[in-house]
C-alpha cells in the first residue's frame, strides 16, 4: 500500500481514539471537522488518551488505484465522522454506511446503498448524509439508520443508466462530489464525465427538497485560451462564506456561489489540481501544491512565465494542514510548522539560476511563526522556483509529502516517523527506513548472499531468477496464473508469486503477456521487464493473435474435441513455439515441452 494511503489510515486510527475523547463535548460531524475542511476542533483531547477498542476493517478498493501522484485518492481510506455517541463510516467496497458505538465499538446498524460510497459522510441535526456511486444522495436517521429521504443527482428526465465500474454497476452520474452541510443545506455533486452531464445541488437538509440545481457545468466556455471545458467532481466539497468549492480531481476546483449555484470561475489550472481541499482566510488550498483565491476562484499565480514552476515553496502548508485563526499548522519530514496566513510575501521577482536569469517568477511565502523538530526529523527538501523537481512541479514519489494534521483545542496532532525494521525485527529507534518492498536491506543482503552461493543449475552464468509484482500496476486479472504451467503464481487472490523457485531460469514469458506490464524480473537486464522505462512506443503486451497468424479462433476450432485433426504432441509443439517467440531460452524449452505433454495428455 502506498505511503500516503498508510498515513491516511493511521490518522483514521487516531481519529477513532480522538472521536471517543471529543464525544463527551462535541462531534466530528464531517471530513476534516467542518464545512471549510479546517481539521480544527475547539475541544481539547485528554492529556493521556487510552485505546478503548479497535476494529479490523478490510482494505478499501479505491476508484483510481493506479494514479501515480496520488491526486485522486479521495477514497484511499475510511473517513469516520462522529455525532453524539455514534461513529459512522461509509464503505467504497460494498456501498454500506455503518454506525458504531463510540464507547464499545459495537456495530449498531448498517444501511446498504446500490453503489460504492466513496465520498466522506456528513452529519447534521441527528441525520447522516451519504453520496453513492448509484447516483443518489441518502439521508439516514442517525440513531437507527432508517432512510428518511434520498435525492437523485441526475434530473428526472435522465433514465437510470448504469455501467460496470470498479467491479460494480454504477450510475452514469455517480456522486463523487462528497456532501458538505451548513445552515440547514446539504451540497453535493453528481456526474463524472462532462459529456454525459454534471449536476451540482443544494438540498434542504431536513426535507430533501432542492434549493437550487446547476446542470450547466459540463460545458463551460471562456476558459484559458477561450477553450471549452467541463468539471468532473471528484472529492469532498468545501464551503466558506458564500463560496462553494468543488474539487475536480487532477484539475483545479470550480467555485460557485453557495446561495444561488452560479458559477464564479473554473479554470483547470497549471496541473496543480488535487481532490483534497481546505478553505481558510481567503485561500483555497488544493492538495500539496495548488493555491486559489477564494473570492475570485482563480489560481494565485496565473502568469504565463509561471507555467510548470512551483510557486508555493514552503513545506507543510497545504490541504493536509489544520487551519485556525489565520494560522496554518502542518507536518513534513518529522517537523511541525505554523504559518501566518495574514502576513504573506507574494509577488514576482527575477531569479538567478547560475547560467541565466528567469524573469517574473511568482512566489507565495507566508510568514513562519514557529518550527518544531521532533526526534524523527529528516533533512528538508525544499524546492526552488527554478530548480523544479519534475514536470509541472510534480515528482513521481513522496518527496516532502505532508502528513495529515488535525488541531484539537490548543494542540496539534499528526503522524511522524517510521518504524525501523531490520531482518524482519522491529527495533526501537527514532528513525526508520524509507523504502517499500526493498526497505529491509538486511533481508535483501542475506537473500542475495544465499542465492549467490547456490551451485549453477543450467550453465555457468546462472543468476537468481524470480518474478516481482508491481502492485501499483497489477489488477489481479490472473493472466499470469493462467499462462504459467509451472505453478509459480499459485491460486490465491490477490495474485502472488507463491512458488518463485518453480520459475524457469531466464523465462520472461509471463511478463510479456501481462496486460498491465506488472511483472518484473530484476535480473532480466532489459527494460521494461527489469523494471526500467522501456523505449517509447514499446507494446505492453505481446499480440498472441498475430503470433498465431491472426486466426486463434480458427486454430481452436480445428483442434476441437471432435475434430481429431491435431494430436496432443503436435499441440505441445505449437505451445512450445509460442513460448519460443515470447523469449523463453532454448535451454528451458526441453523441460517445457515435457511439462506441456503432461498437461494435454490424459
Amino acid at each position: 500500500m502506498r505511503r500516503a494511503m498508510k498515513q491516511t489510515c493511521a490518522v483514521w486510527a487516531v481519529l477513532m481514539l480522538v472521536a471517543r475523547c471529543l464525544a463527551t463535548a462535541a462531534d466530528w460531524p464531517m471530513w476534516r471537522y467542518d464545512a471549510a475542511r479546517s481539521a480544527a476542533a475547539p475541544e481539547e483531547i485528554a492529556d493521556s488518551p487510552v485505546l478503548l477498542w479497535s476494529r479490523q476493517l478490510p482494505p478499501v478498493r479505491p476508484a483510481w488505484p493506479l494514479e501515480p501522484n496520488q491526486r485522486l485518492d479521495f477514497d484511499a481510506a475510511y473517513e469516520p465522522v462522529v455525532m453524539g455517541k455514534l461513529l459512522f463510516i461509509g464503505s467504497p467496497n460494498d456501498g454500506s454506511v455503518t454506525a458504531y458505538d463510540t464507547d464499545t465499538g459495537l456495530e449498531q446498524w448498517t444501511f446498504y446503498t446500490e453503489g460504492p460510497v466513496r465520498g466522506a459522510l456528513a452529519c447534521w441535526n441527528g441525520k447522516v448524509y451519504a453520496g453513492s456511486d448509484d447516483g443518489w444522495l441518502y439521508c439516514l436517521e442517525g440513531p437507527t439508520g432508517r432512510l428518511l429521504w434520498k435525492f437523485r443527482g441526475a434530473p428526472p428526465d435522465r433514465p437510470d443508466r448504469r455501467h460496470l465500474g470498479n467491479g460494480h454497476l454504477v450510475s452514469f452520474w455517480p456522486v463523487r462530489g462528497g456532501p458538505v452541510v451548513r445552515d440547514g443545506s446539504v451540497y453535493f455533486a453528481a456526474g463524472l464525465w462532462p459529456i454525459l452531464g454534471v449536476f451540482v445541488h443544494a438540498v434542504d437538509a431536513e426535507t430533501g427538497r432542492a434549493r437550487w440545481s446547476n446542470g450547466e457545468l459540463n460545458h463551460i466556455t471562456g476558459g484559458p485560451g477561450e477553450s471549452e471545458t467541463g468539471i468532473s467532481p471528484q472529492g469532498n466539497l468545501g464551503l466558506l462564506g458564500n463560496t462553494l468549492i468543488i474539487p475536480n480531481g487532477r484539475a483545479l476546483p470550480a467555485a460557485l456561489e453557495a446561495d444561488s449555484g452560479r458559477l464564479i470561475r473554473y479554470a483547470p489550472g497549471l496541473r496543480r489540481g488535487e481532490c483534497r481541499i481546505a478553505l481558510h482566510d481567503g485561500y483555497v488550498f488544493v492538495g500539496q501544491h495548488g493555491l486559489m483565491d477564494l473570492k475570485t476562484g482563480g489560481e494565485v499565480a496565473t502568469r504565463k512565465s509561471t507555467v510548470g514552476m512551483p510557486y508555493k515553496l514552503v513545506p507543510a502548508c497545504n490541504a493536509s494542514s489544520a487551519f485556525a485563526d489565520g494560522i496554518a499548522y502542518g507536518t513534513a519530514n518529522g517537523a511541525f510548522y505554523a504559518y501566518d496566513l495574514t502576513r504573506v510575501n507574494a509577488g514576482e521577482r527575477d531569479v538567478e539560476t547560475g547560467s541565466a536569469i528567469v524573469r517574473n517568477v511568482f512566489r507565495w511565502e507566508p510568514l513562519l511563526r514557529w518550527h518544531y523538530q521532533t526526534p524523527y526529523v529528516e533533512p528538508p527538501r525544499i524546492w526552488t522556483a527554478v530548480n523544479r523537481p519534475g514536470l509541472f512541479g510534480y515528482v513521481h514519489g513522496n518527496v516532502d509529502k505532508s502528513n495529515p494534521t488535525i488541531k484539537a483545542g490548543k494542540r496539534i496532532y499528526s503522524v511522524v516517523g517510521r518504524k525501523l525494521v531490520l531482518g524482519g525485527i522491529e527495533l526501537e529507534y527514532e528513525k526508520g527506513l524509507l523504502g517499500h518492498s526493498d526497505g529491509d536491506g538486511l533481508l535483501h543482503a542475506i537473500a542475495d548472499a544465499m542465492l549467490g552461493a547456490l551451485e549453477p543449475v543450467a550453465n555457468d552464468d546462472w543468476r537468481p531468477w524470480f518474478p516481482v509484482l508491481d502492485r501499483e500496476r497489477c489488477d489481479d486479472c490472473g493472466a499470469c496464473r493462467n499462462f504459467c504451467i509451472f505453478g509459480v503464481y499459485g491460486g490465491s487472490t490477490p495474485v502472488e508469486a507463491e512458488n518463485p523457485a518453480a520459475c524457469k531460469d531466464r523465462c520472461p514469458a509471463c511478463a510479456r503477456v501481462c496486460p498491465q506490464a506488472a511483472i518484473i524480473f530484476p535480473r532480466h537486464g532489459a527494460a521494461p521487464i527489469d523494471g526500467g522505462d522501456g523505449p517509447a512506443g514499446e507494446p505492453v503486451q505481446v499480440d498472441l493473435q498475430a503470433m498465431m497468424a491472426g486466426d486463434v479462433e480458427g486454430l481452436l476450432r480445428r483442434r476441437g474435441r471432435f475434430s481429431g485433426q491435431v494430436p496432443a504432441d503436435c499441440e505441445c509443439l505449437e505451445r512450445a513455439e509460442v513460448l519460443r517467440q515470447l523469449g523463453v531460452p532454448a535451454s528451458v524449452l526441453a523441460s517445457v515441452v515435457d511439462e506441456l505433454a503432461k498437461k494435454v495428455r490424459p
